[in-house]
């Protein structure tokens, strides 16, 4: 609809409030397999070398995918608060593929550490653990 007084449309802008439950629920299995991956990390190299890592990861994989920045490492482990706050009304796939990048750009810096062969082994643990959850997904959508 244009305006009398201009030649540009109107534009209504809707917000979606998207509760932050979703939002942790919509996050919460590839939170998990975040934080499963730094966990085997950390017994095979240390804490202090996979903060660095996953720091140098978390930056390489934020420049596509900018809210994953908003993670916060400590020593103690990760917080999403932040990230699951800017990933509130996104659709699943734009969060499926920027921890996708962020694994995989974890995992590539860890093959050039310290070999292809450790790398392989936690990438095929964690396809493991993912086809694990798909198959339980699965049977908990079965009547």
């Amino acid at each position: 609809m244009l305006s009398p007084s201009s030649s540009r449309p109107s534009v209504t802008i809707v917000e979606v409030y998207v509760p932050m439950q979703q939002a942790s629920e919509k996050l919460a299995p590839y939170e998990a397999r975040l934080n499963d991956l730094r966990e085997r990390m950390i017994r095979a190299i240390g804490i202090h070398t996979v903060n660095v890592l996953l720091e140098r990861a978390i930056y390489e994989a934020a420049q596509a995918h900018p809210e994953l920045s908003l993670i916060e490492q400590t020593d103690a482990g990760l917080s999403y608060n932040e990230m699951e706050r800017a990933y509130a009304n996104r659709p699943e796939g734009d969060i499926a593929a920027a921890f996708s990048d962020l694994t995989t750009g974890l995992l590539l810096i860890l093959a050039r550490l310290l070999g292809k062969e450790m790398a392989d082994r936690l990438a095929q643990e964690i396809k493991a653990r993912q086809a694990q959850e798909a198959a339980a997904a699965e049977g908990a959508k079965a009547p």
